[in-house]
């Protein structure tokens, strides 16, 4: 640690010398495997190796901290931070947003393997005992959650999906409401795939790296999204997003 405060001034000063900045970004983020893996040193996170890719060139230096999610989004309004990783701007109106998007959220349903349901149009939950994270529940099922036999919510934490997927296997609920990616790297790395399997999406969300508005981050504000917005452009010209879900092991 001693050796990297010693160097800093050196790369900065290298930095500085070819118009780069030598500038930290500090970004809120919690524990979402496989978009955000913070206990995870060589596959930190989808999310987490775009953003870095996004802003390396320009040698900024990113600084993520994990929250709670609720915590994060307020962090970030009190500009206690510079940015949050990765809302839909419908969870966090006040943020700032830029124009293109860095990832798309999809909730989807999970069931027992040999459970023949799939869901196919909201009253497709008619019936059902479904479990979902808290204050997540995607607005197509808002005028149909009635219907269905039962729908639980509980807080998104690290025993999350391990107990969600006990109790779908216990029978104690008939599905899971999750985003996709998260249940499909949860299942592949717990040797789930052969007893919980996909069984259709309800919708897509857009996620952002959305930055604080607070007063005296906007200007900073303003120079991060012109860079994100040449930057993931370049990015997408060259698959990056596609290479890393190869990394990851995802479609």
């Amino acid at each position: 640690m001693k050796k990297s405060i010693r160097l800093l001034p050196i790369f900065c000063m290298l930095f500085f010398a070819t118009n780069v900045t030598c500038e930290s970004i500090k970004i809120a983020t919690i524990d979402w495997c496989p978009l955000i893996c913070p206990n995870d040193a060589e596959k930190p996170g989808l999310l987490v190796e775009y953003t870095k890719a996004i802003f390396d060139r320009q040698g900024y230096h990113i600084k993520f901290t994990c929250y709670p999610w609720s915590r994060a989004i307020n962090v970030t309004l009190k500009g206690d931070v510079d940015a949050v990783l990765a809302p839909a701007k419908s969870e966090a109106p006040e943020l700032i947003y830029p124009e293109s998007n860095i990832g798309v959220q999809r909730f989807c349903f999970f069931v027992r393997k040999e459970d023949t349901w799939k869901y196919q149009t909201p009253d497709s939950i008619i019936g059902r005992n479904i479990i979902h994270p808290q204050d997540a529940l995607p607005t197509e099922l808002f005028a149909v959650k009635h219907k269905a036999a039962r729908i639980d919510a509980r807080s998104y934490n690290d025993k999350y999906m391990d107990g969600t997927t006990k109790q779908l296997q216990a029978k104690r609920y008939d599905s899971i409401l999750m985003t996709y990616y998260s249940m499909i790297d949860f299942l592949q790395k717990n040797n789930l795939s052969d007893h919980i399997k996909f069984a259709g999406c309800v919708s897509s969300q857009n996620l952002y790296l959305a930055f604080s508005p607070h007063s005296q981050k906007q200007e900073f504000a303003k120079r991060l999204i012109d860079i994100f917005e040449r930057e993931i452009k370049e990015l997408q010209k060259n698959n990056y997003f596609e290479n890393l879900l190869i990394k990851y092991n995802l479609d």
